[in-house]
């Protein structure tokens, strides 16, 4: 899935072609978040019949798992080997490891702006936008298929469920940016044990409902007062 992102937008690479995509469905062709990367590869180069076929597989897949809570923990172990030795550490630098990452969204984005009143592709857009908001384990990924269902709603004339997704996509931000959960997120960074509570929910339970239970977690550990992690 890695070398589907990274040719996502790397376009003239000369091993990012058809063979790349078909080790990639042989691979792990029932992952959704994997045939998203896909979308984005062909997006990119405004390929429309590869691109709405490709729309289709995320939607139907069995699942979704963008291994975004794995791909944090495997950076964490490879810097465990390294002179900075501190997990709690080599989590801040993974984290910032992804979120550095180049994601090929923006071609989506300009490929179903184009004949957006071509019902085939408002079609294909505004389905995949719905199934990344519900499947999507990442704040980025629901946001994203949020910004699609906006743009078609938008070029559909409808109004009520444009303005029913800009009241979710508000609602998501807020809470990604909640202060309870700052305040968590920074806890879990004085008690390891928190942190792995967090980076082993992701992937199981999406990053929304990773926070929520972060939260809920940070509570209840507070609550003691033998709890002191920032004096360890």
């Amino acid at each position: 899935m890695e070398s589907v992102r990274l040719c996502s937008t790397e376009l003239d690479h000369k091993h990012c072609n058809q063979n790349l995509i078909d080790m990639a469905i042989s691979a792990d062709g029932n992952n959704g978040a994997m045939w998203l990367e896909i979308v984005y590869f062909h997006a990119n180069r405004n390929h429309d019949e590869q691109t709405i076929f490709a729309i289709q597989e995320p939607i139907n897949s069995p699942y979704f798992n963008e291994h975004y809570g794995q791909n944090i923990q495997r950076y964490s172990k490879a810097l465990a080997g390294s002179t900075f030795d501190d997990f709690n550490l080599n989590v801040v630098a993974a984290i910032g490891i992804e979120a550095a990452k180049s994601t090929g969204f923006g071609g989506l984005i300009v490929w179903c702006k184009q004949e957006i009143n071509r019902s085939e592709k408002a079609h294909a857009c505004l389905q995949l936008g719905i199934d990344m908001k519900q499947r999507g384990q990442r704040f980025m990924t629901q946001g994203f298929g949020m910004t699609i269902q906006k743009m078609a709603y938008q070029a559909k004339d409808n109004l009520e469920s444009y303005a029913n997704v800009e009241r979710e996509l508000k609602r998501i931000m807020t809470s990604s940016y909640s202060e309870q959960y700052q305040k968590a997120f920074t806890l879990m960074f004085f008690d390891e044990e928190l942190l792995r509570f967090w980076l082993n929910n992701l992937d199981d339970y999406g990053e929304v409902e990773a926070a929520n239970l972060l939260i809920e977690e940070a509570i209840s550990r507070s609550k003691n007062e033998n709890y002191l992690p920032c004096d360890s």
